[in-house]
């Protein structure tokens, strides 16, 4: 059985909502001039951009069919142009998709999710300690039955006292 079959893809989608969360705190108040002469920035940005790609590739065909304003094909054309074609990325291409498009697939992706959209920051679903849309973080909460893996997923969260706000939900254009 190969990961992918093994692998829940709620699971991809959350890789994504955290890949998009890391590019736009990556790239919060800043210029591109700013961005482009960073280059950890750059590379953080490039690597979460792939993770994107990749977790989009992993999604059955039947979630992205929920979808189909997603341009998925562009998005895991992206990731394979960065992975393979590194020499021939366009920083601007990167900036634009990471200051424009990566709110709006972040929104669209949270409506894949049934129990996303409630948004009521319940410690039951894997999303829920998520730092890009709960109000507020929890930790500590009781999670029975779900074995060590949900555990080393929340070690990995934010700090429970760390308050978060949603974005409006906005339009979706393609990502290259």
């Amino acid at each position: 059985m190969s990961a992918r079959q093994e692998r829940d893809w709620r699971l991809y989608a959350d890789d994504i909502l955290q890949a998009c969360a890391k590019v736009r705190h990556i790239v919060s108040g800043m210029t591109y001039e700013a961005f482009v002469a960073d280059e950890i920035r750059v590379d953080a940005t490039l690597r979460n951009i792939e993770i994107i790609g990749e977790a989009a590739g992993n999604l059955p065909d039947e979630v992205t069919a929920k979808s189909p304003e997603i341009p998925w094909r562009f998005i895991v054309d992206m990731r394979n142009l960065l992975a393979h074609g590194y020499f021939s990325v366009s920083l601007r291409i990167v900036w634009d998709t990471a200051t424009t498009q990566i709110v709006p697939l972040e929104d669209a992706v949270r409506r894949l999710i049934p129990w996303r959209r409630a948004l009521d920051g319940s410690a039951r679903s894997p999303l829920a300690m998520c730092p890009t849309r709960a109000p507020t973080v929890h930790h500590g909460a009781g999670r029975a039955g779900t074995g060590g893996k949900a555990m080393e997923r929340e070690k990995r969260r934010v700090p429970a006292s760390r308050e978060v706000t949603a974005r409006p939900a906005m339009g979706y254009s393609l990502i290259v």
